[in-house]
């Protein structure tokens, strides 16, 4: 099974109740925000104080939540949902997008996918643009003032 397969799994059981753990090598892209090395996928966490940069790091299940937890420096971060690759239609979108808290990311409003973006400013916290995508995952935000900008790729939230 490719490890996207692995890990996906991993998020599903612990969904469901699985006790089993899975051990990664995360790096901290942004505020509360940790980028699992192989598969390229994002962890979202929550009240992480201590904000560890990077190192190894085990998913595990607790009750009805889910934590993020490294051993050096012992920290533990609570896990708000997990951010993977998106496969979606090719084509042209209006679509309101809302500033997410990490710097280059928005969310497509009222919806679970989240774009990973370069070179977008923002003057207000949600507006309305036009979202060029291809089926790849990759594209382009152009806003009613004529600024735009690239989408990296789009990702999909799933909650734990």
């Amino acid at each position: 099974m490719p490890d996207i397969a692995k890990f996906a799994a991993a998020a599903i059981g612990f969904a469901c109740g699985a006790a089993a753990a899975a051990t990664w090598s995360v790096q901290r892209v942004g505020i509360n925000l940790y980028q699992v090395a192989q598969p390229r996928l994002f962890v979202r966490t929550e009240d992480c104080d201590e904000r560890p940069q990077s190192g190894a790091a085990e998913l595990q299940k607790e009750g009805g939540s889910a934590s993020l937890v490294f051993s050096e420096p012992a920290v533990r971060c609570k896990v708000r949902d997990i951010l993977t690759p998106a496969k979606v239609d090719d084509g042209e979108f209006t679509v309101r997008l809302t500033l997410d808290q990490t710097q280059n990311w928005y969310q497509v409003t009222d919806s679970d996918l989240y774009l990973n973006t370069v070179g977008c400013f923002s003057r207000t916290f949600s507006e309305i643009a036009v979202l060029t995508m291809d089926r790849g995952g990759t594209g382009r935000i152009r806003f009613p003032d004529g600024r735009g900008c690239s989408v990296l790729r789009a990702y999909r939230r799933t909650t734990l």
